[in-house]
């Protein structure tokens, strides 16, 4: 839900009120920017002068006192210039905007909170822009640059020293508990959807990782259709795909179709292409998947924000659910000081600022190092930096597929991650892949079991091939000695 800019600011002086240090870092910096005008204008100048020079709460008394002695500054500048003074009925408007002020609740939801938080900080970045291009200073980078820096650490969601009783308030507690559920958006692969219990949770990175050409990014494309059919709105957002490839990826999977039944036809008939469309009218539930591509290394942090931000004005008045970006190494700044570690904890924290920000699930991918298709199980400790990138991620797994399963259709996830294992019986979920329309599936009892067997055979087969190559190996050095001595 989008709130008009009188209920913003309604709230913003509600959490003024509350928050002594939203009044002295915020309103004080650009008050005809945040509040247009009065009588929202006037209170926050009052508001903010007030916690200058005060720590306690200021109550609804002081706030009445104070906004007489400016409404009666106000008349008496009137007089002066020769106007008429305000009528009753307008005095009684102020005054009656001030009991709203105590009478109404802070809304200290998250959505709220975020708008309060966007708001702010796009009224202030235009205030601190103007205010800069119009002095001409000759060093104007560098002075805006840390006036934008200051106004991009401005954080409204924080918690408002609201207390919970542990042991007591039941109705609260069970509000409290339905919100474990509310910002979940399922996967739509019921096997992951129930160790998840529901699903990936808004404002949080969760991060498919796999060997190159290994599915990595067929996964990300599979997990963005599912959440459009679910009814999510999705903005994927491709680092190295060549469109036309990416969109044949979304109309085989979103269809169902093989590559060649699309392509029936095209320059021709478009037989094919009318069959894809004709199946995406039929789905009744299916939200917007918006789709750009950038080349590897143009698109850094401000980029992405700025790309939902637009997002989000494209939809008019619908907001993005999850943002798919495949992926960050081949973000701009990803490699900046050679440090691949740390460069890449940097983009990771900022990805789940914008996560958090723009109250997204954002859903990336990693490439394993070459080294990991020689073991066993493929993990995302196999990526460089990986411990300080998963630390800041809620979900990873990692795409295990051998030989044997590519041939026989089969994918595994190995799970990496996960903040609550308490439904997970097998550190793999198992998948069926469709090599004709790239589409990931769950597995009936007979697949299960065929697969299940394939891995265990493979398995056992590759640790008898390391004995033979071992027992080999022996043999060649017992030789060589024995011809030495």
């Amino acid at each position: 839900m989008i709130h008009t800019n009188s209920t913003i600011q309604q709230q913003l002086l509600i959490c003024g009120l509350n928050r002594p240090t939203v009044a002295k870092t915020i309103f004080s910096k650009a008050p005809l920017q945040l509040f247009s005008e009065d009588p929202a204008l006037t209170i926050s100048k009052i508001i903010s002068r007030y916690y200058y020079s005060h720590d306690d709460l200021m109550t609804i008394d002081v706030m009445k006192s104070r906004l007489e002695d400016s409404l009666s500054r106000k008349e008496q500048q009137k007089v002066r210039n020769g106007e008429s003074p305000m009528s009753d009925a307008e005095l009684s408007n102020w005054y009656n905007y001030v009991d709203s002020l105590y009478e109404t609740n802070q809304d200290t939801s998250d959505e709220m909170l975020s708008e309060l938080n966007k708001y702010v900080k796009k009224n202030l970045s235009e205030a601190a822009i103007y205010d800069e291009v119009s002095k001409e200073p000759d060093n104007i980078e560098e002075t805006l640059g840390k006036r934008l820096d200051d106004i991009k650490s401005i954080n409204l969601m924080g918690n408002n020293d609201e207390f919970e009783d542990v042991t007591g308030n039941f109705a609260g507690r069970v509000e409290l508990y339905k919100k474990l559920f509310e910002k979940k958006i399922p996967t739509g692969f019921s096997n992951l959807d129930y160790v998840l219990k529901g699903g990936l949770a808004k404002k949080k990175i969760a991060l498919i990782a796999a060997l190159s050409g290994y599915g990595k990014t067929t996964m990300l494309t599979n997990l963005s259709s599912n959440m459009v059919r679910e009814g999510y709105n999705v903005l994927h957002i491709s680092l190295e795909e060549i469109d036309a490839e990416q969109m044949l990826r979304f109309d085989k999977i979103m269809s169902g179709m093989g590559g060649k039944d699309i392509l029936k036809g095209l320059d021709n008939t478009n037989e094919g292409l009318r069959s894809v469309y004709n199946i995406y009218n039929r789905y009744e539930q299916t939200k917007n998947l918006l789709y750009v591509a950038k080349m590897p290394g143009t698109c850094g942090l401000d980029d992405v924000n700025q790309m939902i931000v637009s997002a989000n004005r494209k939809l008019n008045g619908d907001l993005i659910d999850v943002v798919v970006l495949d992926y960050p190494e081949l973000m701009a700044g990803a490699h900046k000081t050679g440090n691949d570690s740390m460069d890449g904890e940097v983009i990771y924290q900022g990805l789940s600022k914008i996560a958090q920000e723009n109250d997204v699930l954002l859903l990336t991918g990693s490439q394993l190092g070459r080294g990991a298709n020689s073991k066993e199980i493929m993990s995302f400790s196999d990526v460089e930096g990986s411990y300080r990138k998963q630390n800041i991620c809620s979900f990873v797994a990692t795409l295990n597929i051998n030989a044997e399963e590519r041939k026989e259709g089969y994918a595994r996830l190995y799970l990496d991650k996960m903040r609550d294992r308490e439904l997970v019986k097998d550190k793999f979920l198992y998948f069926t892949f469709n090599k004709e329309n790239l589409r990931y599936g769950m597995e009936d009892d007979k697949q299960e079991a065929e697969h299940h067997q394939l891995v265990d055979d493979t398995y056992n087969n590759t640790k008898e091939e390391y004995r033979e190559k071992q027992s080999k190996a022996t043999s060649k050095r017992e030789n060589i000695m024995t011809n030495f001595v």
